[in-house]
């Protein structure tokens, strides 16, 4: 997989990930259980890895960083569901 960007949605128990190329063309779109998130990041080569900020993201973006991802939190302000 030629993954630049890997956008996740942080939700309660389930996060949805849809990882990018760099034209920006969709690679691939996943829903994992939030548990299950963490172990698939650290299979990932580094990438950008963008989420909205939140609690919980603080903490993925620093396993992000040790795994080599630059991990990239953005304002609930400019955060809208993906749109097909």
């Amino acid at each position: 997989m030629d993954i630049k960007v890997l956008g996740i949605d942080l939700g309660k128990t389930v996060c949805s990930l849809a990882g990018l190329d760099e034209a920006g063309a969709v690679v691939f779109r996943k829903r994992l259980q939030r548990h299950r998130l963490l172990d698939f990041l650290a299979t990932l080569p580094p990438c950008v890895v963008a989420m909205e900020a939140c609690g919980g993201a603080h903490h993925i973006g620093r396993f992000c960083l040790q795994k080599g991802h630059e991990p990239r939190l953005m304002s609930p302000l400019y955060v809208r569901p993906y749109v097909k």
